[in-house]
């Protein structure tokens, strides 16, 4: 199985993801996070999927996923919003 990081400020919207869930609906939130951890696995399986943000950088590669955009660098991330704001923050988008 292939290994990935996921940097502080990724990790800190990601409790954010997890406390709506808790609240909300533990069953969707299991669906959320599984679906996730296989984008992020698909991200580092094949480093060349998902959409291309060249024109912000060139080595970015990002996949969707229920309105977040989960990028790959050198480190996987998540962020909600316009991919426009990765260039801001490098490898990562801040939430709308």
């Amino acid at each position: 199985m292939s290994r990935y990081v996921i940097n502080i400020l990724a990790s800190q919207d990601l409790n954010d993801i997890a406390d709506y869930f808790a609240e909300n609906s533990l069953e969707a939130g299991d669906r959320f996070f599984r679906a996730f951890n296989h984008k992020c696995q698909l991200l580092v399986a094949f480093p060349n999927s998902g959409k291309n943000y060249a024109t912000i950088r060139p080595d970015l590669r990002g996949l969707s996923l229920e309105g977040y955009v989960i990028c790959s660098l050198h480190k996987l991330c998540v962020g909600k919003g316009s991919p426009d704001l990765f260039y801001e923050k490098m490898d990562f988008v801040r939430p709308c």
